[in-house]
């Protein structure tokens, strides 16, 4: 996990294989989006180019060299408020890494959205934010865009100014660094409202529906986490070092975006309409076929239905109960 692109090969330590599988065995619904972050017009100052009836354009095909890949997910370990290092279930805990800025915050919150930062073709790990919610204009004071929401910013182009020490960024040291550092925030926003907002709204508008669907998926991925390595090795024929960037991901290829403004503050959204047209494109696979090798794991969405049943159930006995001390007293 301190990389995300190494060559596919085979390591072995003492007959022991080494794996670079962390993200595709920690996230569930792992989506992957593409797009070229502008880093000279600023985002709000969009070129009409950019525009097609009024929505922005996300990637072109000519615009490869300058595009960044955004991954989002859940982490089934982090969804809940328990400490990260706490949670008893022995799964790694990221922020025990060194050499990263930002990752030597052990006890900390596990449940609210992280961003990760890699870069340049190897996929380093340059940053880690924890809880970013408000630098992002997302709404940071309740429980919204928390269950454990992962972002994995792959700047695998190498378009982002590092400093020389490979922990930080450096957009002050760019000729247009500050409108570079606005567009990178501003995108990564949209993806991440779109993306948690999407699965909260076709979970009926449930946090707790949300939350059970992502802690229903944890056993799945212990399964994966705990997984042989010689058993992967051996029965599905994978290497144990290959680029993230091979994996299975979902995807939206028809996702479009849109500049409005809401309470006179530009931001880069997709509107309800959009959110209910988008269809996720399983890439690489048929997640249907039951043969299928791909470490994908889907959302527990009949645990956040069941969950959700449950709560209500539980909301009209209270009701009930208290409509009938009313009439008792």
């Amino acid at each position: 996990h301190l990389y995300l692109h190494l060559h596919v090969f085979n390591i072995e330590i003492q007959n022991e294989i080494v794996e670079s599988t962390y993200w595709e065995r920690r996230l569930v619904e792992l989506t992957k989006f593409e797009l070229v972050v502008s880093q000279q017009e600023l985002w709000s100052k969009v070129h009409p180019t950019l525009f097609s009836n009024g929505r922005v354009a996300r990637v072109k095909n000519g615009e490869k060299t300058k595009a960044v890949r955004f991954f989002c997910g859940f982490d089934p370990f982090r969804c809940s408020d328990e400490r990260e290092n706490d949670d008893g279930d022995g799964a790694p805990i990221i922020d025990s890494l060194t050499g990263a800025a930002g990752v030597q915050q052990r006890n900390v919150n596990s449940a609210a959205l992280k961003v990760y930062l890699y870069s340049r073709q190897s996929g380093r790990l340059i940053k880690v934010q924890h809880d970013p919610r408000s630098d992002l204009g997302l709404n940071a004071g309740s429980t919204d865009f928390r269950q454990g929401l992962t972002v994995i910013i792959d700047d695998y182009n190498g378009t982002i100014p590092l400093n020389p020490t490979k922990q930080d960024t450096s957009f002050g040291h760019s000729t247009h660094g500050q409108i570079h550092s606005d567009n990178l925030r501003e995108w990564t926003a949209a993806l991440v409202h779109f993306y948690w907002t999407y699965y909260y709204e076709k979970l009926d508008n449930s946090k707790y529906a949300l939350s059970a669907a992502v802690l229903g998926s944890k056993e799945k991925m212990k399964e994966l986490l705990y997984k042989d390595s010689n058993t992967i090795n051996n029965e599905e024929g994978l290497p144990s070092i290959y680029p993230f960037s091979y994996g299975n991901f979902i995807e939206y290829p028809n996702l479009c975006f849109t500049l409005n403004a809401k309470g006179k503050v530009p931001r880069i959204r997709t509107g309800k309409r959009q959110r209910i047209d988008a269809e996720p494109k399983l890439a690489g696979f048929d997640a249907n076929d039951p043969e299928v090798a791909g470490l994908l794991v889907r959302l527990n969405e009949q645990a956040g239905i069941q969950e959700k049943a449950k709560r209500e159930t539980d909301k009209e006995i209270r009701a009930a109960w208290r409509n009938k001390k009313r009439k008792h007293d």
